[in-house]
């Protein structure tokens, strides 16, 4: 079954495993590459989405896949590197790494892609339950390219996933991709087929270029709660981006 950026498999009459994946190209060291950063860095990053994409549905990774279009010996051995480091960095154990890399071509541009694996208890997650009233708040900044790397303050912790996880009243954590704010708005809804601006009363507040912007590495997550508990939400999350109310 696919849901959103997941697809869910039960395995057992209790559990279910969620896969996610990510791709990252032209970034890293190499002579093409459009933005130059350490390829310990696009391990890393590459990662993170997963990762994030994994613990915000509640999952827990068991597993992740690298496929790297590089030398190993080059490129792919750093990468490596940056992916052991971020699995540290989410406080995770017991995540098992395979992957394979290019020997044979010699590629000008680095393309990393990660696929993530974890496990949840059936009876520990359910499909969109969002309702008119519910407030859409972000955690985190939407930041691409070499904004991630200029605001890296700015960006969702794991932390953040871990403590948004605890609150009883939060109905949804969902980070945000490539196509940004907007669209992630519009994916909750999906099931009852109200995908347009007239679903949502948006922040006039926040330009268009906020709700539009691709969050990259998957550097803010959206927020589900319900009107009621607004309040005790911004006691945790202070600093929460308030984005919308569903009509």
């Amino acid at each position: 079954m696919k849901y959103r950026d997941l697809t869910i498999i039960p395995v057992r009459t209790n559990q279910s495993m969620v896969i996610a994946c990510d791709m990252s190209a032209g970034i890293g060291e190499a002579v093409h590459d459009l933005l130059k950063v350490p390829y310990t860095m696009v391990g890393a990053y590459a990662a993170r989405v997963v990762l994030i994409e994994l613990l915000a549905f509640g999952a827990t990774p068991i597993l992740l896949t690298n496929l790297v279009g590089n030398h190993f010996e080059t490129v792919g051995q750093a990468v490596l590197q940056g992916i052991r480091e971020e699995i540290t960095l989410a406080k995770l154990s017991n995540v098992e790494i395979n992957g394979s890399s290019e020997e044979n071509m010699v590629p000008t541009s680095t393309s990393v892609g990660v696929t993530g694996m974890g496990i949840i208890n059936s009876t520990e997650y359910s499909m969109s339950t969002i309702r008119a009233g519910d407030c859409i708040y972000c955690v985190g900044k939407p930041l691409v390219g070499q904004a991630v790397i200029d605001e890296l303050e700015s960006i969702v912790t794991y932390d953040d996933i871990y403590a948004l996880q605890k609150i009883d009243f939060v109905k949804e954590i969902i980070p945000v991709g490539s196509q940004g704010i907007w669209e992630e708005c519009f994916s909750l809804t999906k099931a009852t087929k109200k995908c347009s601006h007239e679903t949502f009363l948006f922040n006039e507040a926040l330009s268009d270029t906020f709700l539009s912007t691709s969050a990259g590495p998957a550097t803010c997550v959206l927020v589900v709660v319900p009107h009621k508990n607004e309040n005790n939400f911004l006691k945790f999350f202070p600093n929460a981006y308030y984005i919308a109310t569903v009509k």
